[in-house]
């Protein structure tokens, strides 16, 4: 296995990159961040020198190496919104042969309920023509714990504000009937 270091710059990134990466939740001090997907049509799918597997070893000068994978998206938010992003990379030969890479795409722990600030995005760009959700979305959504959390939060929500509604609207009403009676306007 032989590797290469190489830096690149990406300007015109305000619109974000294309990327998805993958690291530990808890990072040691040694362990890395890598490039695990590149989104079609993505300024770093079009420009080609990213490469699936590539370990990320610092963006806009910054290490990226012993960090966790939610510390490398708030560091890639960041830089893109700079509109321009260095990284210094690290690509293997032959591709994907980083022994921390293959570990990494294998273990529970390296994922992170991050993937859900993805989702929004991701939506659109996951419609088949028929309109409907591709697999890879309903896989996503399945998947997600944050999602079914956040689900029973909106739905606990909404009983809530109903509830609330329907009080003020009974009180609304009977105030108009009692107005009724008084011979009292609402307008005055």
């Amino acid at each position: 296995m032989t590797n290469t270091e190489e830096l690149i710059v990406y300007a015109n990134s305000r619109n974000g990159l294309g990327i998805r990466i993958l690291g530990f939740k808890r990072a040691t001090n040694k362990s890395g961040i890598y490039i695990k997907e590149l989104l079609d049509n993505g300024l770093a799918q079009k420009d080609g020198r990213l490469k699936i597997g590539d370990q990320i070893l610092s963006i806009n000068d910054e290490s990226s190496i012993g960090i966790s994978r939610e510390h490398a998206v708030n560091l890639l938010r960041s830089a893109a919104a700079t509109n321009q992003v260095r990284f210094r990379v690290k690509h293997f030969f032959p591709q994907l042969s980083s022994v921390e890479y293959q570990k990494l795409l294998h273990d529970d722990k390296s994922t992170d309920d991050d993937d859900d600030n993805h989702r929004a995005h991701n939506t659109s760009q996951n419609k088949n023509n028929n309109n409907n959700p591709t697999l890879n979305e309903s896989r996503t959504k399945k998947s997600s714990r944050r999602h079914h959390r956040q689900q029973q939060h909106n739905h606990d929500q909404s009983d809530r504000y109903s509830t609330y509604n329907v009080a003020y609207e009974n009180n609304k009403r009977e105030q108009q009937e009692s107005n009724k009676q008084m011979n009292i306007s609402n307008d005055a």
